[in-house]
């Protein structure tokens, strides 16, 4: 018996110093030998699957104790798989769950997937353990793996598709879910397993909300079903009013274009709704096709489409093409002029830029040159912003004005004159509306100079004002809106996270437009906006009625001094005493119906400030003693 004993753990000596042999012979060979051994080796197995050890040797040893049916086995296993952390031992590591019973090695993935904190391309356990599910061939891995694909979309694509048409009922479920990034992912796994039953599965999703889902389908159905029969149902999709830039390119270039089926999609496509059955790049897509086809068919429905206010982007492809199709058919001309220089007082300038320029070859120059003069004055305003920041805006329009008012409006006949005055004043109302309205920082920013600039453009182009333009004018000396920005890129002008009137630079720059435009008939205007129903317009009355220096606006400033609004009072008060500085000689001859700035010196003295005078004394000279 002893004898025995030493011949075994001889032999267990010798199979385990082979065990980590790098001949795949050796190695086997020294496994069987241990097996045949049986639980004699299960103390040696157990050392040598300690941390220290080479990496192989704890696998071959922790496999070895698995098949002996010690515990100890499994359990490492499940750590060495825990703690992979690059490749090495992974094809040993592999070989070894594959020894084991199926259910015991599933059981160990599917516990340890769901354990995955670290989704990052540089672990490599998701890999190993995705790789070894495709080759057990199980698809119940399939939930999982569909589960976490937006964690680690490169993984997924590259494993999901090897299950082949048994994952199809998988890409399916996640093609009905609410992410479109999932749908999406759906669509690129659906595009890699080329059955009949993927291309019916893709064929439906043909009818998804996401532009972007929509837009990956059409080149999927190519791949896996051929180009003739994914034109087929892209078409079908489109007469329900599901469209996208692949579908409409793939349809085009298979048969004849669908002049009815499209018409009818852009009747009824809403640039403004939130879910779109069609984009913005597909309809600007269809734009740019049959403008070189036959735009003669769309003409019509690009004007109403035109006039539900699209993107500005959408709105210039637009007014292009209609620009064009007017410069080589007659029929429609007379329309399509209408709707380009309407579009000359669009608040954006992206339009009005599209507009002038499909203007030009229509033999309208004037459009460009309007368009051009406007963005000198919206730059001249803001060179002059930035040099005389704390200054007045009115004064800082007046600096603009000097010189150039005179010379600008010689240029131009009576004619032009009155379309010029005709495109300014709708852009100044435009831009008004937008910017009582809009939200966004940026908007707000834009508008605001384009009000401005329209404004120094009035004031260096017109002559004869007319009604409407001064209705204009009178809505801009009235704006008030104030809005709280965030500031910084585009919003330099105001202070940051404070709330700002933006509409105190448009009516200081409308005061010196009404001074230079109707001179001294303003200031019935003036007056009238001094008495106005809040506060912030009476305080720009009072400041338009200093700038006239008139001493007839004291009479409208005395009245105020009594207001209930504190700072109403405290500005009237301040534009008396300014007026009177700038007219001394006829305060001179006022000083006995006043309290205020008594000279002794005068001829004329205040009454209140003799109780006992006498009237014979008040038209002498002060006695000597009381100077």
């Amino acid at each position: 018996m002893a004898n025995g004993g030493v011949v075994e753990q001889f032999k267990i000596m010798r199979a385990m110093a082979t065990l980590n042999s790098p001949d795949e012979k050796e190695r086997e060979s020294a496994k069987n030998a241990l097996l045949v051994i049986g639980v004699a080796s299960i103390p040696s197995l157990r050392r040598a699957i300690t941390p220290y050890r080479n990496v192989r040797l704890q696998i071959s040893a922790a496999t070895l104790l698995y098949r002996l049916g010690d515990p100890q086995g499994i359990v490492h296993l499940t750590d060495l798989l825990r703690h992979l952390t690059s490749h090495e031992g992974e094809e040993d590591l592999r070989d070894a769950f594959l020894q084991l019973n199926p259910v015991h090695s599933r059981s160990i993935l599917r516990q340890e997937w769901q354990l995955i904190q670290d989704w990052n391309t540089a672990n490599p356990i998701p890999d190993f353990i995705s790789r070894l599910w495709v080759t057990l061939g199980d698809p119940s891995f399939l939930d999982l793996l569909c589960r976490d694909a937006d964690r680690r979309p490169s993984l997924f694509l590259s494993i999901a598709p090897r299950f082949g048409e048994t994952a199809v009922p998988a890409f399916d479920r996640m093609l009905s879910e609410p992410s479109p990034e999932r749908r999406l992912l759906a669509v690129q796994a659906l595009k890699c397993v080329r059955t009949p039953r993927s291309f019916s599965v893709l064929a439906r999703g043909l009818r998804d909300f996401d532009p972007q889902v929509r837009e990956a389908i059409p080149r999927a159905l190519v791949e896996v079903g051929g180009r003739q029969s994914a034109a087929e149902v892209v078409l079908r999709a489109l007469d329900e009013g599901f469209a996208s830039v692949s579908g409409m390119s793939l349809i085009a270039e298979g048969m004849s274009y669908p002049f009815g089926h499209v018409n009818e999609l852009l009747e009824r496509w809403n640039p403004h709704a939130p879910l779109q059955k069609v984009d913005a790049p597909t309809v600007r897509w269809i734009v740019e096709f049959v403008t070189v086809n036959r735009l003669d068919l769309y003409l019509p429905t690009f004007c109403r489409l035109i006039e539900r206010r699209p993107s500005p982007q959408m709105t210039s492809a637009l007014l292009k093409a209609i620009g064009s199709r007017c410069a080589f058919e007659e029929e429609g001309r007379a329309g399509g002029l209408t709707v380009l220089h309407a579009h000359l007082s669009h608040v954006s300038s992206t339009s009005r830029e599209a507009a002038a320029t499909a203007l030009v070859p229509l033999g309208f120059p004037l459009g460009a040159r309007f368009v051009r003069l406007l963005d000198e004055a919206i730059a001249l305003r803001n060179a002059n912003l930035m040099r005389n920041r704390m200054g007045r805006m009115a004064q800082a329009a007046m600096n603009l004005l000097i010189g150039g008012q005179r010379r600008d409006a010689e240029t131009f006949t009576s004619e032009e004159q009155k379309q010029l005055s005709l495109w300014s004043v709708a852009l100044l109302r435009e831009s008004l509306k937008m910017l009582s309205k809009t939200q966004d920082e940026r908007e707000v920013t834009e508008t605001q100079e384009t009000v401005q600039g329209t404004l120094t453009l009035l004031a260096r182009l017109m002559k004869k004002p007319d009604t409407p333009m001064r209705d204009a004018l009178v809505d801009a000396l009235h704006f008030v809106r104030i809005v709280r920005l965030k500031g910084g890129e585009g919003s330099a002008s105001f202070g940051a996270g404070q709330s700002t009137d933006v509409g105190e630079p448009i009516r200081g720059l409308a005061i010196g437009v009404l001074q230079t435009l109707y001179g001294t008939d303003a200031y019935p205007l003036f007056v009238e906006l001094a008495f106005a129903s809040n506060p912030v317009l009476q305080e720009t009355g009072i400041e338009a009625l200093t700038s006239t220096s008139e001493t007839r606006a004291l009479i409208p400033l005395m009245l105020l001094l009594t207001h209930a609004n504190s700072r109403v009072q405290k500005a009237a008060k301040s534009a008396i005493e300014t007026i009177k500085m700038g007219n001394p000689e006829m305060m001179t001859l006022l000083r006995a119906s006043t309290s205020l700035d008594p000279l002794p010196q005068t001829l004329l003295r205040p009454v209140e400030d003799n109780p006992d005078f006498r009237t014979d004394e008040l038209l002498r000279p002060a006695p000597e003693e009381k100077r």
